[in-house]
């Protein structure tokens, strides 16, 4: 009988990696399929192409500690380092847009299952576990929004998780600095996801310290872990101090302490719209979308129902991540408290993410959580708008979750999964006779949304509605036969079943998630015109002014003018303003006079 060698041993591991790795990108290739369109560009709120060319121009002055004039007024930039400007100062701003938020997720996917085969997981569930941790929900549907910021927070994520992990694994110090400084580094990209990411981060540090310290002993946790601790806060310490003094906080300093927490909670998941989690635009795809606009009370104003002053509602992503994975997920848990002594590594480990979990989601609900308030008097947690930015974190536990589930079924005995196989059956009985009642109540339905202020919208809320609860019942459905397949402990279907999840969520980013929020923008947005042209040519080192942002100058004061570089003293994209810009605003009224203070040389208006 032949040995394997510890080489042999070691290049197949590499060649699945290498595999995985190109699995993602093959994967980041059908969901950006919408840019395969010559001159095709990623369309985006936030962080769009024209705020991306402005950033260019920015970082030609210094890549270490860009800034530049116009951010003065009109532009919002940060002065800091961010790691994904030196892609964005090395590719065209087009090639970013179009590149930058499927690479991240491909690289975020792939440590991932790379942590997940360092746990001793089969391939299948190492690709399912990256392909929901990323794939779904707000880590790919946050892609209209644009947030580079974030994604590029995802990457730096999963690197310290998969470097915890291997911590523990190899007792070697320096995966645990590699960790430590992946930690920081999430600072550099976007603070406040950081900061609510790394509070959910460092209990699994600890647990992966006690591993690497053969212990739960204060010394021995000590010795291992002073390093990666302290590489993590000089990091994320000297970026928050730099988010710090860009202003990014100073809104809430002036505030009363109902304001503070009506203007820190007012984007919290409301419990009520968990549905949306398995059943795909049940409260719509996103605000003002005409296939399904967004119903729910995400973003709502405090007192908007006394009033009617502020938000009725406003979300531009969708939360979506399957039935299927919340069906794995909660095999996953099962399967660890079932085998908690005997296999109490592995057991720790599963139960250990699904404790983040539940927290991620609990605090994720913000203002809906009892909670959360005492938690937000925490340094810096109390001027962090946006609870639900929790939901990346969550969203990654479910996916290290679901691959936990997906590879206990592959062990499972024919017994138990005939056991889960008749649940998810039953449960997919049940949202097909949901979905079907409400097929039948289908006018009824949209009249009654019509009659409530929704108009002609009402029909297609309806219609999202009995679709996401029949998709929902469809992919339990195949949850179960996934399960059947499993429990025959046959060889070929084993092999096919155990990849069909997989293939699920990527059908549903493809063809359910991405025609809603990867969508390519006009190409007039951007493109240059007379106007463009005469302001090019005698603005010089002045400023120009809008008289109204209705309709197209609104676009051209986000995708026009900062792509092509024409200073402005409009903010377009300024919702935390830094007090000595409030002061200003307060203290000149008059605009004429305002646009005498700032050098502006042209006004657009009305022609009439």
């Amino acid at each position: 009988m032949k040995s394997i060698q510890p080489q042999a041993v070691s290049n197949g591991r590499g060649a699945r990696g290498v595999l995985l790795l190109i699995l993602f990108a093959a994967v980041a290739a059908v969901v950006f399929h919408a840019l395969w369109q010559p001159g095709a560009v990623l369309l985006s709120s936030d962080d769009n192409v024209g705020l991306l060319r402005n950033s260019q121009r920015m970082l030609e002055n210094s890549v270490v500690h860009p800034w530049m004039g116009e951010t003065l007024w009109g532009m919002p930039t940060m002065s800091i380092v961010r790691p994904g400007y030196f892609l964005l100062k090395a590719v065209p701003a087009e090639g970013f847009m179009n590149a930058y938020h499927g690479l991240c997720l491909a690289l975020a996917a792939w440590l991932l299952a790379l942590y997940l085969r360092d746990r001793g997981l089969r391939p299948a569930a190492c690709a399912f576990g990256g392909l929901v941790a990323f794939w779904t929900g707000t880590n790919l549907t946050l892609t209209y929004a644009g947030h580079v910021g974030k994604y590029g927070t995802l990457v730096f994520l999963a690197l310290a998780t998969f470097a915890l992990g291997r911590w523990g694994r190899t007792k070697r110090q320096a995966w645990g600095v590699l960790a430590g400084a992946a930690a920081g580094a999430m600072f550099l990209e976007q603070a406040d996801v950081a900061l609510f990411c790394a509070l959910l981060l460092a209990p699994l540090g600890v647990l992966e310290a006690a591993r690497a310290a053969n212990g739960w002993k204060i010394a021995g946790l000590a010795k291992h872990a002073w390093a990666p601790a302290l590489v993590a806060a000089l990091l994320a310490g000297g970026a928050s101090l730099a988010a710090k003094g860009s202003g990014v906080t100073d809104a809430t300093d002036d505030q009363t302490p109902a304001e503070r927490w009506a203007y820190i909670t007012q984007w919290s998941q409301p419990p009520s719209e968990s549905l949306d989690f398995i059943a795909p635009g049940w409260t719509g795809w996103r605000s003002g979308d005409e296939k399904g606009p967004y119903w729910g009370k995400m973003g709502r104003s405090a007192g908007y129902e006394q009033t009617g002053q502020g938000f009725m509602n406003f979300k531009l992503e969708n939360v979506y991540v399957g039935a299927i994975p919340l069906l794995f997920a909660l095999l996953g848990l099962a399967t660890a408290i079932r085998r908690r002594r005997e296999e109490p590594e592995a057991s720790a480990a599963a139960l250990a993410w699904g404790a983040l979990c539940v927290v991620a989601l609990l605090l994720a609900f913000g203002k809906f959580f009892v909670l959360y308030k005492p938690l937000s008097w925490l340094p810096g947690i109390g001027s962090i708008r946006n609870p639900n930015k929790f939901i990346h974190f969550f969203q990654m536990a479910w996916g290290v979750l679901a691959a936990f589930g997906l590879d206990a079924a592959l062990q499972m005995e024919p017994r138990a999964a005939k056991k889960w196989t008749w649940g998810a059956g039953i449960g997919a009985a049940l949202f097909v006779l949901s979905g079907l009642a409400l097929w039948a109540d289908l006018s009824a339905g949209a009249e009654r949304l019509a009659a409530a202020g929704w108009g002609a919208a009402g029909r297609a809320i309806q219609w999202n509605k009995a679709f996401a609860v029949t998709y929902a019942g469809g992919a339990l459905a195949i949850g179960a036969v996934v399960l059947w397949l499993l429990g025959r402990r046959e060889r070929r279907l084993t092999a096919w079943g155990a990849w069909l999840p997989a293939a699920v969520v990527v059908f549903d980013a493809a063809f359910i998630l991405a025609p809603h929020y990867i969508q390519t923008m006009p190409a007039g947005y951007v493109a240059e015109n007379e106007l463009v042209r005469y302001l090019k040519r005698e603005v010089g080192h002045n400023r120009t002014a809008m008289a109204t942002k209705d309709g197209f100058y609104n676009f051209w004061l986000t995708y026009l003018f900062p792509y092509h570089g024409i200073p402005t003293i409009e903010v377009t994209q300024l919702p935390r303003p830094p007090a000595d810009y409030v002061a200003f605003w307060n203290a000149v009224r008059d605009p004429v006079r305002m646009w005498q203070l700032t050098a502006v040389s042209h006004v657009l208006a009305h022609g009439q």
